[in-house]
């Protein structure tokens, strides 16, 4: 087994979301892995970065890590704070912006009027 459990123990999804609520607002995934390495050595430093990846919004290979959860964001600068959905935006379970829903067209001509600038005339019945 690739996984190597000592103590009776097996990593788990809470004490990798506790440790990210005891981290600061920004952090690195160097904070985290060191963490794990002191705190808690049993758990393979690979499943944890894997962990990370699921647990990342805007990261496109959370989609081939089980179970992804909406806990962190990726920052230009390479380091993760915690996901706030108002500052950071919807994200899909792939890692992608999901965008607002299109307007759908009104029964007024609403299109019609966009392109031309007046609504459609319908012919007199």
């Amino acid at each position: 087994m690739a996984l190597q459990m000592q103590q009776g123990r097996s990593p788990n999804r809470e004490l990798f979301a506790e440790e990210l609520d005891a981290l600061p607002e920004v952090f690195a995934k160097e904070d985290l892995v060191s963490w794990f390495e002191a705190s808690a050595p049993w758990v393979d430093p690979l499943w944890v970065e894997g962990r990370l990846v699921g647990d990342t919004v805007n990261d496109r290979g959370r989609q081939h890590v089980p179970g992804p959860r909406d806990l962190v964001f990726l920052r230009a600068d390479g380091r993760y704070e915690r996901y706030d959905r108002s500052r950071h935006g919807r994200w899909s379970s792939v890692g992608t912006p999901v965008l607002p829903a299109a307007e759908p067209p009104s029964p007024g001509g609403g299109r019609h009027r966009r392109r031309f600038g007046f609504p459609r005339r319908h012919a007199a019945a």
